[in-house]
């Protein structure tokens, strides 16, 4: 009989299609893995607000949002809680403010902005003249050097993070990476990291596929990602994932792996 496995997946550009849509088959595949006694684990980056909806579409057994820094369990207990001190946020906000063309900070459940031309709805503006009291799980900056980021991140003891190699790039608590995540809830499962497997197509997902039994880049996935990964399976748009695991634990769900 196969041991305990974890499967751990980013949600976009990863498990979820283009249109943020999940397959029959994918839920299918990791429904019946559930039911072989393994357990699946959303790791995103996410938000709590905007990663909630497809918690129950999707049912797994842990759900880890702002890559790390929150993990709730099947019934929404948090397991593990890990803002950016309240001191360290006030004093590094009117730094960035400075240097980036934009700031963004992620709440438990809010996004606040100062960007005056963002409309969404998911968001709400703030210019942050007076920004206290709140639990800071993510300060997300457009245009900061990368250089500046990094001393930045080293000077507060924060993770520094810049995403698809773009213009947006996050700090967050040290500990709140994807890969400590992984690493948390394998310990918190008694499970060996040998019996791990993790799904990722950006940067943020590098360190949880090293780190894992089994590392799996997506095909859309960025070519760095590939690089680190020990397989690649299909793109999101081909149901990549779950064709992988429909494989792996011998499903046969998909028509001779087609």
């Amino acid at each position: 009989m196969m041991e305990k496995k974890l499967v751990f997946f980013d949600l976009d550009d990863t498990l979820l299609k283009k249109d943020k849509s999940v397959s029959n088959n994918t839920l299918k595949v990791l429904e019946l893995i559930k039911g072989l006694g393994h357990k699946i684990i959303i790791d995103t980056a996410r938000n709590k607000r905007t990663t909630l909806p497809l918690v129950d579409l999707i049912k797994p057994d842990y759900t880890i949002i702002n890559a790390g820094s929150y993990i709730i369990d099947k019934d929404r207990k948090v397991i593990r809680n890990l803002p950016i001190d309240q001191n360290t946020c006030e004093e590094l906000l009117p730094i960035v403010l400075d240097k980036a063309s934009i700031v963004s900070i992620q709440t438990e459940d809010v996004l606040f902005t100062n960007d005056v031309k963002d409309k969404s709805d998911i968001r709400e503006y703030n210019d942050f003249s007076s920004f206290h009291g709140y639990d800071c799980y993510k300060i997300l900056v457009c245009d900061l050097d990368l250089k500046e980021g990094k001393e930045l991140g080293k000077k507060y003891n924060l993770d520094f993070e810049n995403y698809f190699g773009g213009s947006w790039s996050r700090f967050s608590h040290i500990d709140a990476t994807k890969a400590k995540a992984l690493e948390f809830i394998a310990r918190y499962e008694k499970v060996d990291l040998a019996n791990t497997i993790a799904f990722g197509d950006d940067y943020g997902d590098i360190g949880m596929i090293n780190v894992s039994g089994v590392g799996v880049a997506m095909d859309n996935g960025l070519p760095d990602v590939k690089k680190s990964a020990k397989y690649i399976c299909k793109s999101s748009e081909d149901d990549g994932v779950a064709r992988f695991l429909d494989q792996y634990f011998h499903l046969n769900v998909y028509d001779g792996g087609e």
